[in-house]
């Protein structure tokens, strides 16, 4: 990559931080239309309510599971110079136990990292740096997300999923939206939707059945020019087995402790 020179990253898709599920919060209707369905009205908005319906039962489901674990194997596109795009990989695994207890860990192109909650404090822990920064925690998982994201700023793996199955909601508008039919992901049968908001568009596939689960996940930021995309394919066990010492994070000696640094004013989920 000579060539291109050093990567220099002015548009990046976020790595399943600020996912789909926050747009699919407020559904609305897409103009791409399902065969055997009408084309929306130019008028305004489609409103579909086949999508809405599904993305309901996920919200519910994940909202019933008192633990769960997720595996994400993701790709996220880089613009660097002249427009030329990087294709980067990301594996995410997420262990939660309801209603206090989370680790996450994340391995990439650009490192590692490892978060852990245990109801009292959290820390994170990146590598190949050796930084750890810890900090005391809201005593619940909901209130622990809204701190990490609205205090410091800091976004965690499938943020959006773990917001949601918490009970949370996240305000966000959806300009469009549709349930496009059928699709198989990695052997699952599901339900592909799609999304349409001010800068973004969104893909979720969620299992059909008793377990709608989202299974696939693409992004693409449309206010860049060049589209970059975030996709995602999840893998789900609903029913771990969790020791407890996942919770306690124990950095190798020499870790250089960084703090938390807060945000100047509080912040809100991103709209896109």
């Amino acid at each position: 990559m000579q060539a291109f020179g050093r990567p220099r990253v002015w548009a990046v898709v976020p790595s399943i931080p600020i996912l789909i599920v926050a747009a699919l919060l407020a559904v609305g209707g897409l103009s791409a239309t399902p065969a055997g369905a009408a084309a929306p009205s130019s008028a305004g908005p489609a409103i579909d309510a086949a999508a809405t319906e599904t993305v309901d039962r996920m919200k519910e489901y994940l909202r019933s599971l008192p633990a769960f674990t997720v595996h994400a194997q993701g790709t996220k596109e880089e613009i660097v110079n002249r427009d030329f795009k990087l294709q980067r990989s990301i594996e995410t695994d997420i262990t939660v136990k309801k209603p206090n207890r989370l680790r996450a860990f994340g391995v990439g192109d650009e490192g590692r990292r490892t978060f852990v909650y245990d109801g009292k404090s959290l820390a994170l822990y990146l590598e190949p740096d050796n930084y750890l920064a810890t900090a005391p925690a809201p005593p619940t998982l909901r209130e622990m997300l809204d701190a990490m994201l609205e205090r410091y700023g800091v976004e965690l793996p499938l943020l959006d999923i773990l917001y949601v199955a918490t009970g949370g909601e996240l305000g966000t508008k959806v300009l469009e939206s549709s349930d496009i039919g059928r699709s198989r992901v990695a052997g699952v049968e599901c339900e592909h939707l799609a999304f349409r908001g001010p800068k973004a568009d969104w893909q979720i596939w969620v299992e059909q059945g008793a377990r709608p689960l989202p299974r696939k996940l693409v992004i693409t930021t449309r206010d860049n020019p060049t589209a970059p995309q975030f996709s995602a394919l999840l893998s789900w066990d609903v029913s771990p087995t969790i020791d407890e010492t996942m919770f306690q994070l124990k950095p190798p000696p020499g870790a250089l402790p960084i703090p938390f640094k807060e945000l100047p004013e509080p912040r809100q989920p991103s709209k896109k």
